[in-house]
């Protein structure tokens, strides 16, 4: 599900909310660039594809779809969000601007027409998407056609939400309760992180993990990319990091002591190669990255053997639910810098 038309939602003074998001010049070069419609239904928001416009047709035979300004929905629904473009005061620069519903409607692909363009403009659009989805990004290494296999690895998000896996146990591992709650493990937080990234590539995520304590505690979530300002990149320039394992540092001593105790940490609580991650991997990826940077630091890099494996046996302690994706493939990603 997209993040481009959230409804506004009534603030603490009070303020009403609206019953349409303004839609964006920005909002709609997304959606041309990566093949998706956006639909528009009040109080709800999606994105669709013409790879299942069919089914939507039959579920919904008065759908249609706008190839110019990539909306989807029924008639009356794009003919308020039009209306709602034209007249709000904070619309005035939507590229929907002057524009009728009429217009939108009159040049969309509709249950009725489709068949007429299916085996030219829709077919091409499709083939453009399939491509795109197999398209490696050049931040992080993975497509959406891989994405998505990692999702289906793991049981698709009924699978995530669903997975419960027992306590923690060792370093920074399971800490008391709290008004009945189990508190959440570092290695819960970086998986439902993993996870997030997979479905959400426009704004993706990782922890900064310069302060972490021995407890876990003191990270800091960093966004990378943003599709609007709510999600704006705030990661400092002088961090490293590796999206398959969404944490970052930097790449002096201090950074490489915290990447370290990172690792540590969630292997102690049990993310280790049984699960796809390899954490003794990711860590000769930092020292390579620091020996280049900072050849003066090598040393420090191998100055002791690192233990990811849990010291005991893990017992079961309260269960909790927490993401776990599916085993990663391929090899390492190269090393980025924001």
């Amino acid at each position: 599900m997209g993040t481009l038309l959230q409804p506004i939602q009534t603030s603490p003074t009070g303020r009403t909310k609206k019953p349409w998001q303004i839609y964006t010049t920005k909002a709609k070069d997304n959606a041309t660039n990566k093949y998706y419609y956006i639909k528009v239904e009040k109080g709800k928001t999606g994105n669709l594809h013409l790879t299942g416009a069919e089914n939507m047709f039959k579920a919904n035979p008065t759908m249609i779809y706008n190839p110019q300004w990539r909306l989807a929905g029924k008639p009356e629904d794009i003919t308020a969000f039009v209306l709602f473009q034209n007249n709000d005061p904070e619309a005035k620069d939507s590229p929907l601007r002057n524009i009728t519903a009429k217009v939108v409607i009159d040049n969309s692909y509709t249950a009725t027409n489709y068949a007429t363009y299916e085996h030219k403009e829709i077919k091409d659009e499709i083939e453009a998407y399939q491509a795109y989805k197999k398209r490696t990004f050049d931040r992080d290494n993975i497509s959406l056609e891989d994405a998505s296999a990692l999702l289906r690895a793991s049981g698709g998000l009924t699978g995530i939400r669903a997975l419960k896996l027992p306590g923690p146990v060792g370093a920074a591992g399971a800490k008391k309760r709290t008004r009945g709650k189990v508190a959440e493990t570092l290695r819960a937080k970086v998986e439902k992180v993993m996870a997030f990234n997979l479905t959400h590539p426009n704004s993706l995520q990782v922890f900064d993990v310069v302060k972490i304590t021995d407890k876990g505690t003191g990270i800091r979530p960093r966004y990378l990319q943003g599709v609007d300002s709510s999600f704006g990149t705030n990661i400092p320039k002088n961090r490293y990091y590796d999206l398959r394992l969404p944490i970052a540092s930097t790449l002096d001593a201090a950074g490489r002591v915290a990447y370290a105790k990172t690792l540590q940490q969630l292997g102690a609580q049990g993310m280790v190669e049984a699960n796809g991650i390899d954490l003794q991997g990711y860590l000769d990826l930092f020292d390579a990255k620091l020996s280049q940077v900072a050849p003066v630091l090598a040393p420090v890099a191998n100055a002791a053997p690192m233990q990811f494996q849990p010291a005991v046996v893990p017992s079961v302690a309260a269960g909790q639910n927490i993401v776990q994706p599916g085993p990663q493939q391929g090899g390492y990603l190269q090393p980025i810098l924001g």
